[in-house]
C-alpha cells in the first residue's frame, strides 16, 4: 500500500492518522466520562479522578499534536477523486462535515487546555513535561474554556453521526463499497 493518497484510494498515512484520531477521540470520551463520573476517593482500574483527568489531558494534547499534523498532511497531499455515484448533495455533505471536524478537532483540545491553564491547573503530557497553569487563575476565561468544551463535545457527536451515517448509507444501502477507500488497500 502506497503512503501517499492515490485517484482512487487513501494512502497509509492518511488512513493511519484517521483511525488514530478516531481512537484518540473513543479514549477522550471514555476518559471523560470516567473522570466525571468518579468520586475523588474512587479508583477505577487502579487509577484516581485525578489520574484520569491527567490522562485526558494528555490524549487532548496528543490529539491536538496529530490533527496539527493531519492538517499539513492534508493541505500537502492530493485526495482521492470523488466516489463515483456521490450526488451532489453528498459531495456537499461531506466538504463541509469535513471541514467543520477540522475547526472542532482543532478548538476542542484548546478550549480544554485553556479551561486548566486559566484554572490554575496543570497540564502534563504523559509525565514527559507540564504546561503550569495560571499563578493567577482567571476564573471567567476558564468559563469560557470549559462550555467551549462542553459544547463541542456535543457537537463533535453530531457532526460524527452524519460522517459516519453517509459512510453507512453508501456502504450498505448503495452497495457502492465507499468505506473500502479508508479500509482496504484495493
Amino acid at each position: 500500500m502506497a503512503l501517499k493518497n492515490s485517484a482512487k484510494q487513501y494512502g497509509l498515512v492518511t488512513k493511519t492518522v484517521h483511525w488514530l484520531v478516531f481512537l484518540l477521540f473513543a479514549g477522550q470520551y471514555s476518559t471523560a466520562t470516567i473522570m466525571e463520573w468518579m468520586d475523588d476517593d474512587t479508583h477505577v482500574f487502579g487509577a484516581g479522578r485525578m489520574d484520569w483527568f491527567n490522562m485526558h489531558k494528555s490524549l487532548g494534547f496528543l490529539l491536538l499534536l496529530l490533527v496539527f499534523f493531519r492538517i499539513v498532511w492534508r493541505k500537502t497531499v492530493r485526495l482521492p477523486d470523488w466516489a463515483k455515484g456521490l450526488a451532489e448533495w453528498e459531495k456537499r455533505t461531506i466538504h463541509y462535515v469535513e471541514n467543520a471536524l477540522y475547526v472542532v478537532m482543532v478548538v476542542m483540545p484548546l478550549s480544554g487546555l485553556t479551561l486548566s491553564i486559566a484554572a490554575g491547573h496543570p497540564v502534563p503530557f504523559f509525565k514527559l513535561f507540564v504546561i503550569h497553569g495560571l499563578t493567577h487563575p482567571v476564573p471567567w476565561l476558564a468559563n469560557v474554556g470549559w462550555l467551549t468544551h462542553f459544547i463541542l463535545s456535543y457537537g463533535i457527536i453530531g457532526l460524527l453521526a452524519v460522517h459516519i451515517g453517509l459512510a453507512v448509507r453508501r456502504q450498505w444501502f448503495e452497495k457502492d463499497g465507499y468505506m473500502r477507500r479508508m479500509f482496504t488497500s484495493q
